[in-house]
């Protein structure tokens, strides 16, 4: 490239002889070495984390568009190299020429952000507008909520509405839930939508089919969409497990398996989880030992999130 993206980020791109396993012609092969090392954990030092931002460079410089688009969402998080959501733009306006509409979709985030002020809201609806033609269930998504809000556009219901259906249509989990949520319960496509959104990943949606699935006295599906909501780190499927455990509904009563989840539910937020283990700690039993400090601990927690019945104690 006569322009290179290596000119504009502090790194010289990698020599390809000094990795033996990444075949030297192949692109993918080293772009997908940096995603699964990635996967497996954060580079470790300073020379881990330099191999990993020149050999993404050495693909983009090579007109690589995932190496370029990972590259951008590096500078633009910080990740390894200072952030820099200018230095981001260049690499996804890079990519966009590369054709991936996905580039599209960083652009107008960027912009709707605010991170930058080369991409103003219109811009970023035009963004979101292009990745919209071409199929992409999150543009239609955001391009849905920027209709709803006003952003980058004037407000409209209709096309807010009608994008929040094609997302749907194309299995958007966010999308397929929001649109459930405008429907009557009574309505026969609610459940529908509510049972393809937590499908999608839609951890409301998940909770939702719980409760759906307890109306039906159907344990085995309460507690598979809890624990599938709990997977994605859900702190309510958390505290709700927990209370099912410690109360035996529908299931053995296991004391130790409930304070467990409470406190998974506590690491995640949940102000509730901080109320009961308060409690537990506070008398002992339910599968702990009487513990004055970690009592005050989450009792504390519990105050500082605005818990309504642990602003009334003293202890």
């Amino acid at each position: 490239m006569s322009n290179s993206i290596s000119n504009k980020i502090d790194s010289e791109p990698i020599n390809p002889n000094l990795f033996e396993f990444i075949q030297q012609d192949n692109l993918d092969d080293y772009y997908q070495w940096v995603v699964d090392s990635e996967s497996i954990a954060v580079a470790t030092s300073d020379e881990q984390a330099q191999q990993r931002i020149d050999i993404l460079i050495h693909a983009s410089n090579n007109n690589h568009a995932a190496a370029t688009i990972l590259l951008g969402q590096w500078h633009r998080l910080g990740h390894y190299v200072p952030q820099n959501p200018d230095a981001a733009i260049l690499l996804f306006q890079q990519a966009v020429n590369l054709g991936a509409v996905v580039a599209h979709l960083e652009l107008a985030d960027i912009g709707l952000q605010g991170l930058s002020e080369k991409i103003n809201l219109q811009q970023a609806f035009k963004h979101l507008h292009l990745a919209t033609l071409a199929g992409n269930r999150d543009a239609q998504y955001s391009f849905s909520q920027c209709f709803k809000q006003g952003l980058g556009t004037e407000k409209d219901e209709e096309q807010a509405l009608y994008w929040l259906e094609q997302a749907a249509q194309n299995h958007h989990g966010d999308a397929q839930f929001e649109l459930a949520m405008l429907l009557p319960l009574e309505h026969e496509q609610h459940l529908f939508l509510l049972n393809a959104s937590a499908q999608n990943g839609n951890i409301q949606a998940m909770l939702c089919m719980a409760t759906h699935a307890q109306h039906q006295q159907n344990m085995e599906q309460v507690l598979s969409w809890l624990y599938k909501a709990k997977a994605e780190n859900s702190p309510r499927a958390c505290y709700i497990l927990a209370q099912l455990y410690r109360g035996g509904v529908g299931i053995a009563a296991d004391l130790p398996q409930s304070i467990a989840l409470l406190q998974q539910a506590a690491d995640f937020g949940d102000i509730n989880a901080y109320f009961e283990l308060f409690k537990a700690y506070k008398k002992g039993g339910l599968g702990v030992r009487k513990n004055k400090k970690i009592a005050i601990k989450y009792l504390n927690l519990a105050k500082e999130n605005q818990h309504i019945e642990a602003a009334a104690i003293e202890f």
